[in-house]
């Protein structure tokens, strides 16, 4: 189960690089999904997950370096203050 979700999330990173037109990295493809609902849902639909926390879960657990990550962690400041306001 783990090798055909590892083979999905690269092929959808394959994809998201293309629709973008420029070679992204994880953290890009994990703030794609964290911001744009389109990019969400189309992984959940490939992946057949119900939620949003199943396919972080997912990213997570392929590229655990993306937790650690700055450019992913202003990115969750962000939206944390948002939240507050």
């Amino acid at each position: 189960m783990y090798e055909e979700s590892k083979f999905i999330v690269y092929n959808f990173c394959t994809l998201c690089s293309l629709l973008k037109n420029k070679k992204l990295n994880f953290q890009h493809i994990f703030s794609l999904v964290l911001t744009d609902e389109r990019y969400r849902n189309l992984l959940k639909n490939l992946l057949n997950d119900e939620s949003d926390l199943e396919i972080y879960k997912t990213l997570l657990l392929i590229e655990p370096s993306i937790a650690s990550s700055k450019y992913i962690s202003k990115l969750g400041k962000a939206a944390g203050a948002n939240y507050v306001k």
